[in-house]
């Protein structure tokens, strides 16, 4: 059982209990998410199965788009709606203020993660040592955000925006620090992920969904890799390639999925001098 299944995540379980469902209903060994969404979110989040699990670092980097929405007025220790209260504005903002500043947070920007996230310090979860009331000290970052836009205004303190993004960018952070520009404090209210990368929500299937097609709900390796390139490499590299090994024919070639005899073995990409294989899916 090898391929992918685009989920419409629920709110209210964490990535991981969404792919212990989906192991739990196909009877599948080996499975993971590519690219954690809070409990608190909802949308899409894709679980790969088998031997798709090794393409992890190929789907990670991403874009990303997302509708979120900012409450101003209070901001909470997570900086989601889960958190407790730690600070309280009264000012009123405009949509005319809030269009005003979100041209600052386009492009390659410094972004402060939130100390409850799951990034690791010394070996331990930041989230944890928030828990504990430890000292978080984590260090800005620098990551992409492709456009923010303001899509409705949804009450007087709480607004709807859609955020298109590279990978390892917080959008609860995002609503701390709009709000600070704004001369308030903020939170992040709530969140779908949209589409990551070609996986959209409207293909997406929920849990019940995945229940009732069952292995009808997966997408093939080849399928998910629709956007690279079809390389089928001459049957005499058959031995090479059942070993993951490069082959000195394609030595230009860009990065693709590769063929050979009809079977498929992953993607690979020329370097000059040999085709390498990069995701060996064999």
């Amino acid at each position: 059982m090898n391929g992918l299944i685009c989920v419409n995540k629920p709110k209210g379980l964490s990535s991981q209990q969404v792919v212990t469902r989906v192991k739990k209903i196909l009877n599948c060994k080996k499975a993971g998410h590519l690219g954690t969404l809070d409990p608190l979110a909802q949308g899409v989040l894709v679980v790969a199965l088998g031997r798709a699990t090794k393409l992890f670092d190929y789907f990670l980097p991403k874009i990303k788009t997302y509708v979120a929405r900012f409450t101003f007025g209070t901001e909470t220790d997570t900086l989601d709606s889960a958190g407790k209260v730690v600070a309280t504005s009264d000012k009123k903002v405009s949509q005319n203020e809030v269009m005003k500043v979100l041209d600052d947070f386009c492009g390659e920007i410094s972004q402060l993660p939130p100390n409850y996230s799951a990034l690791n310090i010394n070996g331990v979860k930041a989230y944890k040592l928030a828990r504990s009331g430890k000292e978080v000290q984590l260090e800005t970052r620098k990551v992409v955000v492709h456009s923010f836009k303001l899509l409705q205004q949804i009450d007087l303190d709480t607004f709807e925006f859609e955020i298109v993004c590279g990978a390892g960018t917080y959008i609860r952070a995002l609503a701390r620090d709009v709000a600070n520009a704004l001369g308030v404090v903020g939170h992040m209210s709530s969140l779908v992920r949209t589409a990551s990368g070609s996986w959209n929500i409207k293909s997406s299937y929920t849990l019940e969904d995945v229940e009732r097609l069952k292995t009808n709900c997966i997408v093939s390796m080849p399928d998910s890799l629709s956007e690279l390139p079809t390389l089928e490499v001459d049957g005499k590299w058959y031995k090479k390639l059942v070993n993951g090994n490069p082959v000195l024919d394609y030595k230009n070639a860009p990065l693709s999925k590769v063929f050979c005899n009809g079977e498929f073995f992953g993607i690979a990409q020329g370097n000059g001098a040999l085709l390498k294989m990069e995701y060996f899916l064999k």
